[in-house]
């Protein structure tokens, strides 16, 4: 027997009887069948007027409810999902059993790169492990994570450049790393030998955005 507090096993047999006391003045016909979730239960009629009901059935796994989905710790844009810790989540035997489900959320996707345009508005998911696998499904949900920028672009020029004798305009500087090019109000810019010439170069790159210095 079940005390009020007892879950069943999933993948166990349960058999559970009931004696139906029929109506003053009335008895069960032998015939008479009983279904319990749409199935055939076993009848017994004892002869006293009652109707003994048997059924047998097999327990599944349950299906926890998550109360309260996890929050992610922060990543740097570069990082993948794995970088970022789930914590803080609530999961529930049921919406309305509040007995705790113990076990772990991971991302579903954890070698996903996310941009910085995806900081607290793209939902990844996640999924939880329940440590008592044999009697309850594993769950999955959706959450957001902040995404940070980066420090700086890959290929930062140096702050000092030396420049050829023959380049007449910033223009003329073909030599920043790959990804990076001159302003445009600054392209135009006259060199001269011996005279420092302030001139800005910006990230063009495929991820521009995601840096704090581009």
């Amino acid at each position: 027997l079940l005390s009020e507090n007892d879950k069943f096993k999933a993948g166990k047999e349960y058999t559970f009887s009931v004696v139906l006391q029929p109506k003053a003045g009335l008895q069960f016909a032998e015939t008479t069948k009983v279904k319990i979730n749409g199935n055939d239960a076993t009848t017994l009629n004892p002869n006293d007027g009652t109707l003994k009901v048997s059924y047998t059935f097999e327990a599944t796994k349950a299906t926890p409810y998550i109360k309260t989905a996890p929050t992610a710790t922060a990543i740097t844009y570069g990082e993948a999902l794995s970088a970022s810790t789930l914590k803080d989540a609530v999961v529930w035997y049921s919406e309305s059993d509040q007995q705790a489900v113990e076990g772990t959320f991971t991302w579903k996707e954890a070698a996903t790169k996310p941009t910085v345009a995806d900081s607290d508005k793209t939902k990844y998911d996640v999924v939880f492990t329940p440590t008592d696998a044999k009697n309850y499904n594993t769950v999955e949900t959706k959450i957001t994570l902040t995404v940070n920028k980066a420090a700086s672009a890959p290929g930062l020029p140096n702050n000092n450049m030396k420049v050829d004798y023959g380049k007449k305009k910033v223009s003329d500087i073909t030599t920043l790393p790959e990804g990076w090019a001159w302003q445009d109000e600054d392209k135009d810019k006259a060199l001269t030998v011996g005279t420092a010439v302030a001139a800005t170069a910006v990230y063009t790159g495929a991820d521009k955005g995601n840096y704090e210095t581009e």
